[in-house]
């Protein structure tokens, strides 16, 4: 019934086991039944499927030419709202494998924790260049919160002079600002990519602003079932996946906000270009004002953005800590 996908068969090796193993392994041969004949090969198996390393996010090695030791990479862990991801610069490209750094250094328990990793690197049109990656190693599209972690980053480390920047990402040049006492960063502003607005009922609004953004309005927030609306849009005939963003209206200045990350599949602390999208739909409602800054109270603090002639996110941003691993 196209229900069975691996056969493990350990049996005796007398004459009558050796007869059924025989019938079975022809008739999973005809059915393209995989038959293993090896607890050391199905264990091996397992671990695989366990550690979430597929072909997209594994590094192809040429045996022929290993490192002689690991790479010691420098990292700093940064925050905006609790929105965490671990930075690390790479402007010489030694880094081959970004995706595989993300399985094995964002997970809490078993590694240096966060939200994603962020690969700053050089860029031939603009000051730098920023890739973020997921928890499961694939490559998100420009985050808000990260991209002014990055901005902070570049300056406090002299790599950017000035406190107005561009930094290139995934869906193009951004510009950024820092604000800044005695050197140091504390908050950072970034303006957004153009808004669209692809469909929109008086339920929600599907929105396309540094990814895709489906804005649920509702008046009770903790009480919106989140996680299951997630998984009910997995189960729909939309073939691009949006991060749910769920909101409630305040006042025309002050919104709430609940994410759910897509890259991730699990609820955000906080999401900057969440927060943004959630604006542009609150103003397209009529609930927002346009040229005001915006208050977005999520889990993690606040944030603010202006929906004018663009969009732009403005927040706190934070080194945590910083140090060294062996990769």
């Amino acid at each position: 019934e196209g229900k069975i996908d691996y056969i493990i068969y350990t049996g005796k090796t007398d004459v009558d086991s050796i007869a059924d193993y025989i019938e079975l392994h022809h008739h999973a041969v005809l059915l393209g039944v995989t038959v293993l004949t090896s607890l050391d090969t199905a264990n091996a198996l397992c671990d695989i499927i366990a550690s979430k390393f597929t072909e997209n996010n594994t590094e192809l090695v040429d045996i022929n030419n290993l490192r002689k030791k690991k790479l010691s990479l420098d990292f700093v862990k940064m925050q905006s709202c609790g929105n965490d991801y671990i930075l690390f610069e790479d402007m010489e490209g030694k880094i081959t494998c970004p995706e595989s750094l993300a399985i094995n250094f964002v997970n809490r328990r078993y590694g240096i924790g966060g939200d994603g990793i962020v690969i700053v690197g050089r860029s031939e049109i603009a000051d730098a260049r920023m890739r973020v990656f997921n928890r499961d190693g694939s490559e998100g599209e420009m985050a808000g919160n990260a991209i002014r972690c990055v901005a902070k980053y570049l300056y406090e480390t002299g790599l950017v002079q000035s406190e107005h920047m561009r930094i290139e990402t995934f869906g193009g040049v951004r510009e950024a600002d820092v604000y800044s006492f005695g050197g140091v960063v504390s908050s950072a502003s970034v303006a957004l990519g153009e808004p669209k607005l692809l469909s929109g009922s008086e339920e929600s609004i599907l929105v396309e602003l540094e990814g895709l953004h489906s804005v649920r309005f509702c008046d009770r927030l903790e009480e919106y079932p989140l996680a299951e609306a997630a998984k009910a849009m997995d189960l729909s005939a939309i073939r691009r996946k949006p991060n749910l963003e769920a909101v409630r209206f305040v006042n025309g200045v002050t919104i709430k906000l609940r994410s759910w990350d897509r890259g991730n599949a699990d609820e955000a602390i906080s999401s900057g270009a969440g927060a943004a999208a959630a604006v542009v739909a609150c103003v397209q409602r009529g609930c927002c004002e346009r040229d005001a800054d915006v208050t977005v109270k999520t889990a993690g603090g606040d944030l603010i953005v202006r929906v004018g002639k663009g969009v732009t996110l403005t927040g706190n941003v934070q080194k945590t800590y910083e140090g060294r691993i062996e990769f």
